[in-house]
């Protein structure tokens, strides 16, 4: 339960919702929770105090504010959350630049939400080749305390595909000629394409 406003607040609050001044609407309720400076905030203040905020704002005010959060989560190179957050407004231009963002990361799960969305913006044979050809290239390793991983996500799409191992050699091979550095990267590839050879050689090189 949200806290109750004190005079002054819902003042604020009602100057602010009146002058449509959303990102200073954000701003301000974030801080009423004393606790700025993340996205996490922000949407932790604009749900802690919804209730004095939706009565008072249109729709359209409220999509506002909703694309500015994910706006700023896109910031934050956090696609996911940022695509959800267009997706819930109906945004279709910062849905296509999340796309294009996430064909340059490699982000495989906001491509796969996006064409859910709408088929049209990405069709069966891009969203293959993109999987065959790029998604390995261009997806970011993780690290947990197990040690670096793979993007799930990708192997999952690829784990669908004939001639698996090919796809992680030929990704080798393509960083390789491409100068990359990654060594920790061509490791994993090559522990995922089952190439002995391959793997004694990024050992030895890390």
């Amino acid at each position: 339960m949200p806290r109750i406003l004190t005079a002054g607040e819902q003042d604020e609050l009602d100057r602010l919702i009146s002058e449509k001044k959303h990102y200073e609407l954000m701003s301000f309720c974030s801080i009423l929770l004393d606790d700025t400076g993340s996205t996490e905030n922000l949407k932790k203040g604009l749900t802690t105090f919804a209730s004095y905020i939706k009565k008072d704002m249109s729709e359209q005010d409220i999509k506002k504010l909703i694309d500015i959060l994910g706006n700023a989560e896109a910031m934050l190179l956090k696609f996911e959350s940022a695509t959800d957050r267009f997706i819930e407004t109906g945004n279709g231009s910062r849905l296509h630049d999340m796309l294009e963002l996430s064909k340059i990361y490699g982000r495989v799960g906001v491509m796969k939400k996006i064409k859910e969305y709408d088929p049209t913006w990405m069709s069966d044979d891009e969203f293959l080749s993109y999987i065959k050809e790029e998604s390995l290239l261009r997806s970011l390793i993780g690290k947990d305390n197990e040690g670096f991983y793979l993007d799930g996500t990708v192997l999952e799409e690829i784990e669908k595909l004939p001639g698996q191992k090919k796809i992680f050699h030929d990704a080798i091979e393509r960083l390789e000629k491409g100068g990359n550095r990654n060594l920790t990267k061509m490791l994993l590839l090559a522990k995922a394409s089952d190439d002995k050879k391959a793997v004694e050689k990024y050992r030895k090189k890390i």
